[in-house]
């Protein structure tokens, strides 16, 4: 503080202290005047932009993009920058020789640069119309932290953009040509609010690149934006690196990207720590991640989510729709088997994936291969692959799915809804519960002998863990053999089933079970159930419950249930694509009406009604 302020101060305090003591003559002793000196703090800047050039040293009162930005990094304690004006702010200088070295990288050259010196930086739009801040396909566009020093990490803080376009940027190939559209170091956060980044190129995460060397604590935070047709070899739209937080909100787009490996929409990429593949955790709340693609074959893993680490992905409320890999998890895979991944009241539709003959992994929708996968109020239809699992591939401990829709997903070789090859057992056995499976194909166009099986549930030689089916809807589907569900019987493994509809499905000529086939093991019957083809030559043993309706070969057992439909219930997906939770409901008449049992049975159906009515509960998903 200067001496005039300290002298200025002092006459104030001095003036206070006295109008104190004078009301105050009544006390015995006096309060004797103190000079008390107010805390110095740096008051941030306000840069308001009101010219598109590209320009370092603007003329006097004209102030530019680049000159705002030289300005905030000089200027410390956290500064605004306004954009004042609407149009096209299009860098057009090109990048110093060599790029990315700490000589070089500097806001005289090429991408804009956001250097911690400044603190915390918030460029927002005030022009009231459009604006893009434009490459010019010369450099990237943003650069955040750039020299940083994994050694000698810079303060932490926080970079905000707001309500504007960036496009047209380009990294160069190697190892520095990262985030075409935005670069951001080291423990630099980033937050997007209705923001674009489009049509932007790198080597590693086309649009955003959270690039580090080592795990430091940052956040990536996307609000209401769009992240848009940009492109990259590894991690078209966003890529992050280490152990991060990022946040994907409500009204996000993440749309068109392509890689040529991994991530077309997301990538969460890992940083090694000892023998931990330290990744970030992802949430992603209320968004559409929507026709991305991961190109290559075998290589393309993760056409809309790839996560390579070992961080907890949650996806709520969102829709992951018709993403492509051209190896595995078309909608999302675990490409390393370390993460987890928790879908709540979400929409994955349309995904495809070629994946692996080799091992079978494909996943259509989902891979996932560690721990337990949990899958809530949400529906999976009509996605594909050419090898197993056309709805959802899942290892690991368990799944854990309840009250799902698994529907209308092929498969080239087996397990068109589910392919299942968990190896907990017993409380840490996989569960579905008040779910429906319905008119999933395992097409078995690739000649395996013996052929792959499993339309609606396919428990291979590779599960050997334990399975819980609970009030559950399981028909329509068609495999060459165990057109509802295949259990290959491997040592360890098991199956139990109460009050679930097994019924009306099929299988290829010359095939076995049609409802459930399980050549090596035999069902667990805790009573309630409807099989509609059971018994002699049906392919499956164990249904013997005295409370199990069961037809036969001569005469299948007809549950009689309405279409795939909107019966009430959650919506799931997000606000744009969303659709009421898809469910069958028992007709009139049918077989399945009050004939569960009561131990064990859920209190609600897959949509969220009461189960139990006039102390009964119906067989299946729906009450």
């Amino acid at each position: 503080m200067s001496n005039h302020l300290k002298r200025w101060f002092t006459k104030l305090v001095t003036r206070s202290s006295r109008g104190c003591r004078n009301s105050a003559r009544s006390h015995a002793r006096r309060t004797r005047p103190r000079v008390e000196l107010l805390e110095y703090r740096l008051a941030p800047a306000i840069f308001n932009v009101n010219s598109t050039a590209d320009i370092l040293v603007p003329p006097a009162g004209v102030i530019t993009l680049r000159s705002a930005i030289e300005k905030a990094n000089a200027t410390p304690g956290g500064n605004t920058i306004n954009l004042t004006i609407s149009g096209n702010y299009k860098i057009t200088i090109p990048p110093a020789t060599p790029d990315d070295t700490p000589a070089t990288e500097n806001d005289a050259t090429g991408d804009f640069d956001i250097l911690p010196s400044g603190g915390n930086l918030f460029i927002q739009n005030t022009s009231g119309g459009h604006v893009a801040v434009d490459a010019n396909f010369l450099d990237r566009v943003f650069d955040i932290n750039p020299n940083v020093d994994p050694a000698n990490p810079t303060p932490a803080f926080t970079v905000t953009l707001e309500g504007f376009t960036i496009q047209n940027g380009f990294a160069s190939p190697g190892g520095t040509g990262n985030g075409g559209g935005i670069r951001d170091r080291g423990n630099a956060s980033l937050t997007l609010t209705n923001m674009v980044v489009t049509n932007n190129r790198a080597a590693d995460g086309g649009g955003i690149k959270m690039e580090n060397s080592v795990s430091t604590p940052w956040t990536l935070t996307i609000n209401n934006s769009t992240i848009t047709n940009n492109h990259a070899t590894s991690a078209g739209g966003v890529a992050t690196d280490g152990s991060g937080m990022v946040f994907i909100n409500p009204g996000t787009v993440i749309s068109y990207n392509t890689s040529v490996a991994e991530g077309g929409g997301v990538s969460l990429n890992f940083i090694m720590s000892g023998n931990v593949l330290q990744g970030a955790n992802l949430n992603i709340t209320g968004a559409l991640i929507r026709g991305n693609q991961a190109l290559s074959s075998p290589s393309g893993d993760g056409g809309g989510i790839c996560n390579g680490g070992n961080g907890a992905v949650t996806i709520t409320q969102s829709t992951i729709d018709g993403n492509f890999a051209g190896g595995s998890g078309g909608g999302f895979t675990d490409l390393n088997s370390h993460g987890t991944l928790t879908v709540i009241q979400s929409l994955f539709s349309n995904n495809a994936a070629i994946g692996f003959s080799a091992n079978g992994i494909g996943g259509g929708a989902i891979v996932e291969q560690h721990g337990i996968t949990r899958i809530i109020k949400s529906e999976i239809r009509g996605n594909s692959t050419d090898a197993e699992g056309g709805g959802v591939f899942v290892a690991g401990t368990a799944l854990r799915m309840l009250s799902s829709t698994v529907a209308g997903n092929t498969a080239d070789e087996g397990g068109a809804g589910i392919e299942l090859r968990t190896s907990g057992v017993g409380a840490n056995g996989s569960t579905i519960i008040t779910s429906t499976i319905t008119g999933n194909t395992a097409l078995n166009t690739i000649p395996f002998t013996p052929p792959l099986n499993g339309g609606g549930i396919d428990a291979q030689f590779l599960f050997t863990g334990s399975l819980v089916l609970l009030n559950d809807t399981i028909n329509l589907n068609f495999a060459a053999n165990g057109g509802g569900i295949f259990w290959a019987g491997a040592a360890g493994s098991s199956i139990a089933v109460q009050n679930t509809i097994i019924a009306r499905n099929f299988v290829a000529n010359g095939g076995a079970g049609p409802d459930a086939n399980n050549p090596a093991g035999t069902f667990t019957d805790k009573g309630g159930n409807l099989i509609g083809v059971s018994g002699s030559m049906s392919g499956n043993t164990g249904f013997t419950a005295v409370t199990t309706q069961k037809g036969s070969v001569g005469s299948p057992l007809d549950p009689l249930l309405g279409d795939l439909g909107n019966n009430g219930g959650p919506v799931v997906g997000d606000p744009g694509t969303s659709l009421t939770l898809e469910t069958e409901a028992p007709l009139a008449g049918s077989p399945a009406i009050d004939k569960g049992i009561l131990p064990g049975a859920p209190t609600v159906d897959e949509r969220g009604f009461p189960f139990v009515v006039n102390g009964k509960i119906n067989v299946g998903a729906v009450s």
